[in-house]
């Protein structure tokens, strides 16, 4: 119908005023539970600190999913504070926190937790932000997904606020209603779900007027909310709203209409995580009995055995008299055993036969339950989305986010074709292989200041935390390591990372942390600065590269979701320099008002070489190479490619072997030293006596490399003779590496 006519029905306009009631709601409970959740949080922290006498509390390097809680299973399969699929029933692969302190933040949320059993929505739960933020301790009572980013109560709707409220201990005592279900609390938590994924947006007068009752009842709950200021402002509105001559503005409505699409996404989202909980929770419920019959089969035929054996040491005592009735009761025990074998494994093979049956049934249900909710959330989507372009605002914010996405996929496009493939081998431009494929993680470090002796030190860090530094996110970051240390092979995973955390395909339930973080960038732009000489600005770069009509929109209005790579400083001498005074020398010029996300990697040297304060570096990381662990991932993964090139099977545990005690081992831990020196192992040149001998085998494989830059020098790596090729200048040069 068209929107005159849509704001002319009675039934809309109640939708309209119901929603505008969950908005002051929200505005009424928010203040009120910021505080209760501050207050909590400085209470855990000093439990915590009483628990194990510490001075302060401080970590953020744990991980909820790999933390060992500070209490432990009492009895086999049963968690201590009653908790079901608890880390304390699966104690392989979980650390306890280094600092005393995320494993007892994590036994209070539990124990504070008002379902029966306790419950928390560890999915929502950040570990790293517990000790500073009091709002990620607290999202984990909110029981439903889409709150992982949120840490301030004004990003929380108002039913992360009933959550809150509804399954805390502590804060039910806040309150003078009892939470039964069907309480007032309760009450409004559903009202919301039917206001906002009504498929009509149409509402009943008798409906409306009891939605905001209800409203009204929860903001004036005498314990303590309805005195509060905010709440009786809330109030006030809620009444106006019940009047016959409340005027609805568009803005209103626009807004109500965002929430409730914001809602049937959200709900989308909530079933299809509940939809794969249920599978996976199948499958485990399966394995057991599986495994319970399996064991109870064990246990019937070794008492069979034991009781056979029994009776036959009886019948030999008595053989010389009962010779002939001793054969025959052996004759029926071997039948008996034999039926009782048939019976077992036959009543094993019914019952897989029916497990497998039902969870098949049960996935189809589930398939078939998925497929026609996902059809009436697509068709309330449409239905919204008719009715919001209406306006031309509206029809025109929905072309440039079109325009915008249309982008997104073809950098997506572009990177897979031209970013996200590397070459197995040094020099080797054929074969090309998609960069996960090869990828170890490297030694990453930052300077960071020990507490005890207040001096700055090398602090190890994981791929997922080079984007945070402390309370906001890093903003210019920079990746320093020699060469060979992997810069441009780091800059291609994230570039990987970020293409698979925007598939265009049907969400992915088993995202990684990397992926999530990669999420948050809607572009990203890569920059190998060789190529460019000719620019002297960030701009200018992607100009020449990403010739597209809406690049000039995103560096402009949404340079915030950007996130540019800029690779290879030290290779960049640019025809001509930037002159602003506010821009630093040697770095490309950019846009000062723009708000990107900048990695740049660089040497050492050329780092060193810039006039950059600490105000203008959030973040310097130093690759060290590779760890002992990850030296033998990148050796199994580079003796299999020279297999696959050389049609061979070398085993690469011998070459492991070889490597650790040859002579050069100290300097193996540089990736691209470590592929050369595994390339010399598999002509058999890593057997050289001498330091100087395998320097000169390295620098005689390179120069090869170098003249004939193609894979067949590769695929002919065994035939060629390396100590016929620049014999004076290879042993020189090899010499003067070993001297010095």
């Amino acid at each position: 119908m068209a929107h005159k006519a849509q704001l002319e029905n009675r039934k809309y306009r109640n939708w309209v005023r119901a929603g505008l009631g969950i908005k002051y709601v929200k505005e009424g409970l928010e203040p009120f539970c910021d505080h209760l959740v501050k207050q909590q949080h400085i209470a855990i922290l000093d439990k915590v600190k009483q628990k194990h006498n510490l001075s302060t509390v401080s970590c953020g390097l744990c991980d909820v999913h790999t933390l060992q809680p500070d209490h432990i299973q009492t009895k086999p399969r049963q968690c201590h504070l009653g908790q079901m699929y608890c880390n304390c029933l699966y104690p392989r692969g979980k650390t306890p926190c280094p600092n005393k302190v995320c494993g007892a933040i994590h036994d209070a949320i539990i124990q504070l937790h008002a379902s029966t059993p306790p419950a928390p929505y560890w999915r929502n739960a950040d570990a790293h932000q517990w000790c500073t933020e009091p709002w990620a301790v607290a999202k984990c009572f909110i029981n439903a997904p889409g709150y992982e980013q949120k840490i301030n109560s004004v990003e929380f709707d108002l039913t992360g606020l009933l959550h809150v409220l509804i399954n805390n201990i502590e804060f039910q005592q806040q309150l003078k209603c009892v939470v039964t279900g069907t309480d007032v609390f309760s009450r409004v938590r559903m009202c919301r779900n039917d206001i906002f994924h009504s498929h009509t947006m149409e509402v009943e007068d008798t409906e409306v007027n009891s939605y905001i009752d209800d409203m009204i009842e929860l903001l004036e709950d005498e314990t303590e909310i309805k005195h509060r200021q905010e709440s009786k402002a809330a109030v006030k509105k809620l009444q106006e709203l019940k009047l016959e001559d409340f005027i609805i503005s568009t803005a209103d409505e626009a807004g109500i209409r965002r929430v409730a699409m914001d809602a049937i996404n959200k709900k989308e989202r909530e079933l299809e995580q509940t939809i794969a909980d249920a599978g996976n929770k199948l499958k485990t419920t399966a394995d057991e009995e599986k495994h319970d019959i399996e064991g109870k089969s064990l246990v019937i035929k070794s008492e069979l055995e034991e009781t056979g054996q029994k009776i036959r040491k009886d019948l030999v005592i008595k053989e010389a008299e009962l010779e002939q009735t001793g054969q025959k009761i052996e004759k029926e025990l071997a039948i008996k055993e034999d039926e009782s074998k048939r019976k077992i494994e036959q009543k094993g093979n019914e019952i897989r036969k029916l497990l497998t049956r039902k969870e098949e049934e049960v996935k189809e249900k589930l398939d078939q339950k998925l497929q026609e909710s996902k059809l009436q959330l697509e068709s309330q989507k449409i239905l919204i989305e008719e009715s919001m372009t209406n306006s031309t605002e509206t029809r025109k914010e929905a072309v440039t986010r079109r325009v915008k996405t249309d982008f997104q996929k073809k950098l997506v496009k572009l990177y897979e074709t031209h970013v996200r493939k590397i070459a197995p081998l040094p020099r080797l431009h054929k074969d090309l292989r998609n960069v996960h494929e090869m990828y170890v993680p490297p030694w990453m470090t930052v300077k960071g200041m020990n507490e005890e002796s207040n001096e700055c030190k090398a602090v190890k860090i994981s791929i997922h935390d080079i984007f945070r530094r402390k309370e906001r996110p890093a903003k210019n970051i920079y990746v320093i390591g020699e060469t060979g240390s992997g810069k441009t092979t780091f800059c291609k995973i994230l570039v990987h990372f970020w293409c698979i955390a925007h598939p265009y395909q049907e969400y992915n339930l088993n995202v990684s942390d990397m992926e999530k973080e990669m999420e948050s960038f809607e572009f990203l732009f890569y920059v190998s600065l060789r190529h460019f000489s000719d620019c002297d600005s960030i701009e200018n770069m992607l100009k020449k590269s990403y010739s597209d009509p809406a690049l000039g929109d995103i560096l402009q209005n949404d340079s915030g979701k950007c996130l540019i790579i800029i690779d290879g400083l030290d290779e960049w001498n640019p025809e001509r320099k930037h002159s602003s005074q506010f821009l630093t020398p040697g770095l490309p010029g950019r846009n000062l008002d723009a708000d990107y996300t900048i990695i740049t990697t660089s040497r050492q040297w050329k780092f060193d070489s810039l006039p950059l304060s600490d105000s203008t570096v959030d973040k310097n990381i130093k690759l060290n190479g590779i760890d002992t662990f990850e030296m033998r991932h990148l050796t199994e993964k580079t003796v299999e490619a020279l297999n696959d090139i050389h049609q061979k099977c070398k085993n690469a545990e011998k070459c492991i072997i070889d490597l650790q005690s040859s002579l050069v081992s100290d300097i193996s831990h540089t990736p691209m030293v470590l592929q050369q020196l595994v390339c010399l192992w598999f002509i058999d040149k890593l057997k050289d006596n001498s330091r100087c001998a395998i320097y000169r085998s390295m620098l005689d494989l390179f120069l090869a490399w170098k003249a004939l830059g193609t894979s067949e020098v590769q695929k002919q790596l065994d035939l060629i003779d390396l100590f016929s090729r620049n014999t004076q200048v290879t042993q020189y040069l090899s010499y003067l590496a070993y001297e010095t």
